[in-house]
C-alpha cells in the first residue's frame, strides 16, 4: 500500500469514526497482529499514524505526551493498540 492509499483509508476512517478512527485502526493492527499478519499490521499502523495527524484530539494526545516528536509515533501507537488487548 503506498502512502497515497494509506492517506485515503486514514480520511475515509476519519469521514466514517471522525475521533474513534484512531481506537479502530488500533484494534485492526491489534487483530491482525495477533493471527500473524504482521504485513497487514503494518498497514494499519501506517493508517492509525495518518489518522493521528488528521484527528486534533488523538494530535492533542500525541503532542502531550511526546512534544510532537515523530520519531516516538510508533511508540505512542504501540501503546495504543496494547491498551486494546483483551486481558
Amino acid at each position: 500500500m503506498d502512502n497515497l492509499e494509506i492517506w485515503r483509508s486514514a480520511r475515509l476512517l476519519i469521514e466514517q469514526r471522525g475521533e474513534d478512527a484512531v481506537l479502530f485502526a488500533a484494534q485492526r493492527a491489534d487483530e491482525l497482529l495477533d493471527s500473524g499478519d504482521h504485513l497487514g499490521c503494518s498497514v494499519w499502523i501506517a493508517i492509525g499514524r495518518a489518522i493521528k495527524v488528521g484527528t486534533p484530539t488523538a494530535a492533542k494526545e500525541f503532542d502531550a505526551k511526546y512534544g510532537g516528536a515523530r520519531k516516538t509515533c510508533e511508540s505512542w501507537f504501540a501503546g495504543e493498540v496494547k491498551k486494546r488487548k483483551p486481558s
